[in-house]
Protein backbone atom coordinates (compact mmCIF):
# COMPACT_ATOMS: atom_id res chain seq x y z
CA UNK A 1 0.00 0.00 0.00
CA UNK A 2 3.00 2.28 0.64
CA UNK A 3 4.79 1.61 -2.49
CA UNK A 4 1.36 2.54 -3.87
CA UNK A 5 1.01 5.67 -2.36
CA UNK A 6 4.16 6.46 -3.30
CA UNK A 7 4.23 6.00 -7.21
CA UNK A 8 1.05 7.77 -7.01
CA UNK A 9 2.78 11.05 -5.29
CA UNK A 10 5.69 10.77 -7.42
CA UNK A 11 3.37 10.59 -10.85
CA UNK A 12 1.25 13.54 -9.56
CA UNK A 13 4.50 15.59 -8.69
CA UNK A 14 5.83 14.92 -12.44
CA UNK A 15 2.71 15.92 -14.04
CA UNK A 16 2.74 19.14 -11.78
CA UNK A 17 6.21 19.79 -12.74
CA UNK A 18 5.76 19.25 -16.62
CA UNK A 19 2.70 21.37 -16.00
CA UNK A 20 4.36 24.32 -14.67
CA UNK A 21 7.57 24.07 -17.61
CA UNK A 22 4.68 23.87 -20.15
CA UNK A 23 2.91 27.41 -18.71
CA UNK A 24 6.06 28.63 -18.86
CA UNK A 25 7.59 28.28 -22.16
CA UNK A 26 4.30 29.26 -24.28
CA UNK A 27 3.84 33.15 -23.30
CA UNK A 28 1.73 35.21 -25.55
CA UNK A 29 0.19 34.56 -29.53
CA UNK A 30 -0.74 36.47 -32.21
CA UNK A 31 -3.52 35.49 -34.48
CA UNK A 32 -3.47 37.50 -37.97
CA UNK A 33 -7.40 36.88 -39.87
CA UNK A 34 -8.06 37.69 -43.21
CA UNK A 35 -10.71 40.42 -41.96
CA UNK A 36 -7.32 42.22 -39.84
CA UNK A 37 -4.57 44.75 -41.58
CA UNK A 38 -2.22 43.56 -38.66
CA UNK A 39 -2.47 41.05 -35.53
CA UNK A 40 -0.60 41.79 -32.20
CA UNK A 41 0.81 39.47 -29.86
CA UNK A 42 -0.21 39.56 -25.57
CA UNK A 43 2.86 41.57 -24.34
CA UNK A 44 5.29 39.60 -21.77
CA UNK A 45 7.82 41.29 -19.67
CA UNK A 46 11.05 40.04 -20.07
CA UNK A 47 14.47 40.55 -21.75
CA UNK A 48 14.38 38.67 -24.85
CA UNK A 49 11.86 36.42 -26.90
CA UNK A 50 12.21 34.23 -29.52
CA UNK A 51 8.95 34.25 -31.80
CA UNK A 52 7.57 31.19 -34.62
CA UNK A 53 4.56 30.27 -36.30
CA UNK A 54 3.02 29.06 -39.56
CA UNK A 55 1.52 31.67 -42.42
CA UNK A 56 -1.79 29.79 -43.68
CA UNK A 57 -1.86 28.27 -47.50
CA UNK A 58 -5.31 29.89 -47.16
CA UNK A 59 -3.72 33.24 -46.97
CA UNK A 60 -3.95 35.39 -49.82
CA UNK A 61 -0.64 37.34 -49.28
CA UNK A 62 2.87 37.08 -47.55
CA UNK A 63 2.86 37.92 -44.04
CA UNK A 64 5.49 40.23 -41.99
CA UNK A 65 7.06 38.48 -38.93
CA UNK A 66 8.07 41.87 -36.23
CA UNK A 67 9.44 42.17 -32.54
CA UNK A 68 8.66 45.02 -30.79
CA UNK A 69 9.18 46.66 -27.48
CA UNK A 70 7.90 48.83 -25.00
CA UNK A 71 10.45 51.95 -24.72
CA UNK A 72 10.97 54.31 -21.47
CA UNK A 73 8.35 56.77 -23.73
CA UNK A 74 5.25 54.06 -23.38
CA UNK A 75 5.45 53.87 -26.46
CA UNK A 76 5.65 50.28 -28.72
CA UNK A 77 8.82 50.34 -31.34
CA UNK A 78 10.25 47.71 -33.66
CA UNK A 79 12.95 45.68 -32.66
CA UNK A 80 14.18 46.31 -36.71
CA UNK A 81 13.81 48.83 -39.28
CA UNK A 82 10.55 48.19 -42.02
CA UNK A 83 13.41 47.71 -44.85
CA UNK A 84 14.70 44.27 -43.11
CA UNK A 85 11.08 43.19 -41.58
CA UNK A 86 11.12 38.84 -42.46
CA UNK A 87 7.97 38.06 -44.88
CA UNK A 88 6.90 34.72 -44.73
CA UNK A 89 4.44 33.39 -48.12
CA UNK A 90 1.64 31.42 -47.34
CA UNK A 91 1.76 27.94 -46.58
CA UNK A 92 4.90 28.76 -44.77
CA UNK A 93 6.16 27.53 -41.15
CA UNK A 94 8.12 30.08 -39.59
CA UNK A 95 11.43 28.79 -37.60
CA UNK A 96 12.26 30.60 -34.50
CA UNK A 97 13.54 34.20 -34.60
CA UNK A 98 15.03 35.19 -31.60
CA UNK A 99 15.21 39.35 -30.80
CA UNK A 100 17.46 41.44 -29.28
CA UNK A 101 18.30 41.78 -25.95
CA UNK A 102 17.19 44.87 -23.90
CA UNK A 103 16.80 45.76 -20.35
CA UNK A 104 13.89 43.87 -18.75
CA UNK A 105 10.52 45.18 -20.95
CA UNK A 106 7.57 44.31 -22.65
CA UNK A 107 8.21 42.75 -25.47
CA UNK A 108 5.60 40.99 -28.35
CA UNK A 109 4.89 40.14 -31.41
CA UNK A 110 3.29 41.67 -34.99
CA UNK A 111 2.05 40.22 -37.42
CA UNK A 112 2.01 42.19 -40.88
CA UNK A 113 2.35 45.66 -39.11
CA UNK A 114 0.56 48.60 -40.24
CA UNK A 115 -1.19 46.15 -42.77
CA UNK A 116 2.43 46.64 -44.76
CA UNK A 117 4.28 44.03 -47.06
CA UNK A 118 1.01 43.81 -49.41
CA UNK A 119 -0.82 46.75 -47.84
CA UNK A 120 -4.12 45.97 -46.15
CA UNK A 121 -5.76 42.42 -45.17
CA UNK A 122 -5.87 38.83 -46.56
CA UNK A 123 -2.84 37.80 -44.68
CA UNK A 124 -3.75 34.56 -42.03
CA UNK A 125 -1.39 33.46 -39.90
CA UNK A 126 -0.92 32.71 -35.87
CA UNK A 127 2.60 33.09 -33.89
CA UNK A 128 3.99 32.44 -30.83
CA UNK A 129 5.88 33.97 -28.24
CA UNK A 130 8.65 32.46 -25.86
CA UNK A 131 10.37 34.05 -23.33
CA UNK A 132 14.10 33.65 -24.16
CA UNK A 133 15.19 35.28 -21.31
CA UNK A 134 12.89 36.54 -17.88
Amino acid sequence: MKKKIAIILMGLMIVSQSAVANAASKDTDAILKASDPWANGGRVLCRQIATYGKVSSASIKSVAWVMEYKGSDAQWHYQTPSNKWKRFSPGTSVPTLTGKMYSQCYQRLQLNPEGSGDSGKGGIATGHVNVVVK
